[in-house]
């Protein structure tokens, strides 16, 4: 949690700390880049930055909570609306795609951390903590059952795998080889084409 004693370390240091402890994740990697680096990219002493995080797997670890506590947040608020599950659906890609054009060194931090060797010995803990997002998607494909729309048959997991495997092919696609921008037409098509396989 962020102190609140210190006067200096408010949001606006603490987001230019994030800023610059992602970009130089993404572009390098967790084990390449030291405090120091951070420190004089976020035009902060290195004081300040231990004073805000006692070391560097502690930031890691902050960093992989931002944006995904706010988006899993986002996602949870979209699958309680009262609207068709296709449109959740279609809001919850639109949301993620959001996320991702107004975060790109964070997420390319997250893929690049979550895919590549666990240099801090964060990823399985991280993944294990997060089990709840996957829930999310779960309770709205279970619906979709329950109500009809959705084919009987089909294991939830198995359907949430492919669909989450779907959108994150774009994620990475975009962020990382330059791919199709991600906007609200592409989100709305990967979900029909997705979901036109799973309906009764």
């Amino acid at each position: 949690m962020e102190p609140t004693s210190h006067p200096a370390v408010g949001k606006e240091t603490r987001d230019r700390i994030f800023a610059a402890a992602a970009k130089l994740f993404a572009a390098r990697g967790y084990g390449s880049v030291s405090m120091r680096e951070i420190a004089d990219a976020a035009g902060v002493s290195k004081p300040m930055l231990y004073y805000y995080s006692e070391n560097k797997a502690g930031l890691c670890r902050a960093l992989l909570e931002e944006g995904f506590q706010n988006l899993s947040q986002t996602w949870d608020e979209i699958a309680r609306l009262d609207i068709p599950l296709i449109e959740r659906f279609q809001r919850v890609v639109r949301a993620q795609f959001r996320h991702v054009r107004e975060n790109p060194d964070l997420v390319r931090f997250h893929i690049n951390f979550l895919l590549g060797p666990d240099e801090a010995g964060l990823a399985a803990e991280f993944r294990r903590e997060h089990k709840p997002i996957v829930n999310i998607f779960l309770r709205m494909f279970a619906e979709g059952q329950a109500s009809g729309l959705f084919r009987p048959d089909i294991n939830p997991s198995v359907a949430i795998n492919v669909f989450s495997g779907a959108v994150n092919i774009h994620v990475g696609q975009s962020i990382l080889l330059g791919g199709p921008p991600l906007d609200d037409d592409l989100a709305d098509q990967l979900t029909q084409l997705y979901l036109h396989g799973v309906c009764a």
